[in-house]
C-alpha cells in the first residue's frame, strides 16, 4: 500500500482545523499526497472526505482533539496511511468498496473506526490504538501489528479478520504467556457478531493475541492446522443449538470455552468433514455445552479439560481400530454432557474382527475417565447394514490412563 508514495511528493504543513481540510482538497485534485500536522488542534466538524492517496503524519508529535467529529473519512477507493495521534470520542470512516483502506502506522491513533465495505490494516511492526473498532458489510481488518483497542473490534455482515503471515517458532508458541505484551500480531477484545458470518484466518505457524473473544453463531477462526488464536482470557465460542455454531477450526488455542453447540474441532475438508486435529493443543476447554468434535482420525492434546454438559465426539470410518485421540494431560473434570461415538459405517464385511483402539488417554488419576465411560452414547451403529453371518456391539472400557473403544463382532 505504500508504494504511491513511493515518488517524490509535496509536503503541506497544517497545524489548524481550515488548513487541515484545505491540504485533503489538494489531496483530492492531486496536488499533494502528504499532510504533515505540525501544530495541535480541535475540530468544530467533520472534516473533508480523503478521496485520494495520501499520507497524514505529524513531524511534531502534534496531536488532533476530534471534539466528537471524524477526523478521517476515506473513500472513493482511496488509501491513507496515517500516523497523528488523534484523540476524543469521534468515528473515522472508512468506506469501500474499490480498495478504500486506511493503514494506522506508527504509534497513531483514532477514537474510534468504523470500515464499512473498506480495509483497516495495521501492517506487521507497526502499532496503532483505537477505542473501539467496527468492520461490517464485507469490510476486513488485517492485522499483521499490535492493534490497541481499548474498547471491542466488532466484527458482522460477512467481513473479514485476516492475520498477516507471522511465522514463530515453536519456543515462541510455548512460551507466549510471556511474551503476549510485545508480540504481534495482536489486538484486543474481539467480538464476532451473532449470526454474522465473519471469518477470522490464521496462516500456518502464525500466533495471533486477541484480548477477551466471543465467536458466535455462524462465525469461524479457521487455521491450516499450525496456527495459533491465543489469549490470556477464555475465549468464548457460542452457537446456536448445534445449528450453524461458531467455531474455532484446525487451530491451537489457549483457554477456550464452548457454550450452546460452540464447536471445537480440527482442519475440515469434503474428504473430512468432521475435522482432522494435526497433533493441535489446548491448554484449556471448558465444555459446557458445546462440541468438542474429534472426528475420525489425528490427535489432539488439553492439559485441563471440564465438561458440564456439550458433546466429546467420536467418530468411527473403519474396522480396522483407527480413530482419532485425544490426550488429557493433567486434570479431567467431567459432570455431564455425553461422550458421544458416531458410526460412519455402512456394512460390515465378512472377515472384520474384534477391535480394540484407544480414543482419550488420560496420564494421572481415571475418575475423569470413568465418568466419560458412564456418559457413553453410541449413535448410528444400530444403522449399519446387517450381516448374516456377523453382528457387531459397541462398548467402552478404561483401562488404567485409556478410555478404549471396543467392537465386538460376533459369527454366527
Amino acid at each position: 500500500m505504500a508504494d504511491f508514495l513511493a515518488t517524490e511528493s509535496i509536503i503541506q504543513t497544517v497545524s489548524t482545523e481550515a488548513e487541515f481540510n484545505s491540504a485533503i482538497a489538494l489531496v483530492n485534485s492531486g496536488q499533494i499526497q502528504t499532510i504533515d500536522v505540525v501544530g495541535s488542534f480541535t475540530l468544530s466538524a467533520d472534516t473533508t472526505p480523503i478521496q485520494k492517496n495520501a499520507e497524514i503524519r505529524s513531524s511534531t508529535d502534534s496531536e488532533i482533539h476530534d471534539g466528537g467529529f471524524s477526523v478521517i473519512r476515506v473513500e472513493n477507493g482511496a488509501q491513507v496511511m496515517f500516523s497523528v495521534r488523534a484523540k476524543g470520542t469521534g468515528t473515522s470512516h472508512v468506506d469501500g468498496p474499490n480498495g478504500t483502506a486506511l493503514m494506522g502506522i506508527a504509534g497513531g491513533s483514532l477514537a474510534n473506526v468504523f470500515a464499512n465495505n473498506g480495509l483497516f490494516h495495521i501492517p506487521p511492526g507497526e502499532m496503532f490504538s483505537t477505542e473501539a473498532v467496527s468492520i461490517t458489510n464485507f469490510a476486513e481488518l488485517k492485522l499483521g501489528g499490535r492493534l490497541f483497542n481499548e474498547g471491542e473490534v466488532s466484527v458482522s455482515s460477512e467481513s473479514l479478520v485476516i492475520v498477516e503471515n507471522r511465522p514463530q517458532d515453536k519456543s515462541v508458541r510455548d512460551s507466549m504467556v510471556e511474551h503476549y505484551k510485545t508480540a504481534e500480531p495482536a489486538m484486543g477484545a474481539l467480538t464476532m457478531e451473532y449470526q454474522s458470518e465473519t471469518f477470522m484466518t490464521i496462516p500456518a505457524d502464525t500466533v495471533v493475541i486477541v484480548g477477551k473473544t466471543t465467536i458466535d453463531t455462524l462465525s469461524k477462526v479457521s487455521s491450516d492446522g499450525t496456527g495459533t488464536v491465543w489469549s490470556a482470557d477464555t475465549i468464548k465460542v457460542s452457537g446456536n443449538n448445534f445449528q450453524d455454531p461458531g467455531e474455532i477450526v484446525g487451530t491451537n488455542v489457549n483457554k477456550i470455552e464452548l457454550i450452546n453447540s460452540g464447536r471445537f474441532c480440527g482442519k475440515t475438508s469434503a474428504t473430512y468433514p468432521h475435522g482432522v486435529f494435526e497433533g493441535n493443543t489446548a491448554d484449556t476447554v471448558i465444555n459446557t455445552s458445546g462440541d468438542f468434535q474429534m472426528g475420525t482420525m489425528g490427535s489432539c492434546s488439553v492439559k485441563h479439560y471440564k465438561q458440564t454438559g456439550g458433546d466429546l465426539r467420536f467418530v468411527i470410518d473403519n474396522f480396522k481400530g483407527r480413530t482419532a485421540h485425544l490426550t488429557l494431560w493433567e486434570s479431567v473434570d467431567v459432570s455431564g454432557g455425553t461422550l458421544e461415538i458416531i458410526a460412519g459405517l455402512f456394512y460390515i464385511p465378512d472377515g472384520t474382527k474384534s477391535t480394540v483402539s484407544t480414543l482419550i488417554t488420560a496420564p494421572g488419576s481415571s475418575a475423569g475417565l470413568q465418568e466419560l465411560a458412564q456418559r457413553v452414547a453410541f449413535k448410528g451403529f444400530h444403522e449399519i447394514e446387517p450381516n448374516e453371518h456377523l453382528t457387531l456391539t459397541p462398548s467402552v472400557e478404561v483401562a488404567g490412563d485409556r478410555l478404549n473403544l471396543v467392537l465386538t463382532v460376533v459369527e454366527h
